[in-house]
C-alpha cells in the first residue's frame, strides 16, 4: 500500500475528526471581520486563486492548532511538517476553501442582486456545477425559489440567458401570467 493509500485510508477512518477541523476553520473565517469580499477580476481569476492566496493565511493557524489537537498522536508520530501539510491541504483546506469559494460567489450574486432586482428577495447559498455556481433567490415572503444567478467559477454574473431577470422576478412575485418562461424554469 503506498503512503497516499495510507493517507487516504486515515482520511475515511477519521473524517469525523477532519470535519470538526474544517468546520473551526468556517467558525474562525466567519468569525474575521476583516476579510473582504473579491471584487477585482484579477483576484477571482482561475476560481479566487489571488483572493484565497490572501485569505488563508487569516485562518491556517487555527487549522493547524484545531489538527493537531484533534489528531495529537499523528502530529507527534509523524513530526514532519511538510507531510501535515498535505494532509491538511488534501483533507481540510480542500474542503475549507470551497466554502470560500461559496461565501465569495454569494456575496458577489447579493450585491448583483440588490443592483439588478433589488431587496425583495432573499439570495441563497450557492450550488456549484461543473463549469458555473447557481444561487437561488427566495422572496422573503413566499416559499420556494423565484429566480436564480448564475455565476462563472471566477464570480461573474452570467448573463442573460441563464440568470433571472428583475421583470420575470416581478412577475411571478405579482402572479401575472407570462408570455415566456422565467429564465430559471429553462434551465
Amino acid at each position: 500500500m503506498s503512503s497516499k493509500d495510507i493517507v487516504t485510508q486515515w482520511a475515511r477512518e477519521n473524517r469525523t475528526g477532519l470535519d470538526r477541523c474544517i468546520r473551526r476553520a468556517i467558525e474562525a473565517f466567519d468569525a474575521d471581520h476583516s476579510i473582504r469580499v473579491p471584487r477585482r477580476p484579477e483576484e477571482r481569476l482561475n476560481q479566487f486563486a489571488a483572493w484565497l492566496a490572501r485569505v488563508r493565511p487569516a485562518v491556517a493557524a487555527v487549522v493547524r492548532t484545531e489538527f493537531e489537537n484533534e489528531f495529537p498522536n499523528l502530529t507527534e508520530k509523524l513530526r514532519d511538517p511538510a507531510a501535515i501539510q498535505r494532509i491538511l491541504d488534501q483533507h481540510v483546506w480542500a474542503h475549507v476553501e470551497e466554502d470560500f469559494r461559496r461565501w465569495a460567489v454569494r456575496s458577489l450574486a447579493l450585491a448583483w442582486t440588490g443592483r439588478h432586482i433589488g431587496d425583495a428577495v432573499a439570495v441563497g447559498w450557492p450550488d456549484r456545477a461543473d463549469d458555473h455556481w447557481r444561487v437561488p433567490l427566495c422572496a422573503r415572503d413566499r416559499e420556494g425559489e423565484v429566480g436564480q444567478v448564475m455565476l462563472d467559477l471566477d464570480g461573474s454574473v452570467l448573463l442573460p440567458a441563464s440568470t433571472s431577470s428583475r421583470d420575470e422576478i416581478i412577475q411571478l412575485l405579482d402572479g401575472r401570467a407570462r408570455t415566456t418562461a422565467p429564465a430559471a424554469a429553462r434551465q
